[in-house]
């Protein structure tokens, strides 16, 4: 199996803005957001693996391809809602229309410590991608998740 970047992208705060606009205004960012996230990763040869309400799983070859694109995914939403992402790079198993396996669940254990606007990468992806012009990283550090044996190493990327 080849290796690929695993992202993962979340609205915060979707299940009180439902509650306090209805389903029909949920509806309407949902489709914004998609629409926003269809044109970043299609432009970066990304592709939307699966939808999950307000948020996604993309997959992308390339690792500083995936950094870069993390980036612009977390700035591109910002109103009314932030976006959360997280990516990792490993080597699910790929099927016809999914990506499965512990690299999924590093990737999504992840963007569950993301804070609004925060990008969390992996150190295993900060490896693959090397320097990506314009994306600065924070220090690095490691954190307990459910379920993961390991602490995971990450660090918090922004735009430089």
């Amino acid at each position: 199996m080849r290796p690929v970047a695993i992202v993962f992208t979340d609205l915060t705060g979707f299940t009180p803005f439902t509650a306090r606009h209805g389903d029909l205004a949920a509806r309407d960012l949902v489709a914004f957001n998609t629409l926003t996230l269809v044109a970043i990763a299609g432009a970066r040869d990304g592709r939307i693996v699966k939808s999950l309400g307000d948020g996604h799983l993309l997959a992308f070859d390339d690792p500083l391809v995936a950094v870069a694109a993390s980036i612009e995914l977390a700035s591109a939403v910002t109103t009314p809602l932030r976006m959360r992402v997280a990516a990792h790079w490993g080597r699910p198993l790929r099927t016809a229309n999914d990506v499965i396996g512990h690299d999924v669940n590093v990737a999504a254990r992840l963007l569950a410590m993301a804070g609004p606007g925060e990008v969390l990468i992996s150190e295993a992806l900060c490896d693959a991608a090397g320097a990506v012009p314009g994306v600065a990283y924070g220090p690095r550090e490691q954190r307990a998740a459910k379920g993961i044996e390991a602490p995971i190493a990450l660090r918090v990327a922004h735009a430089a």
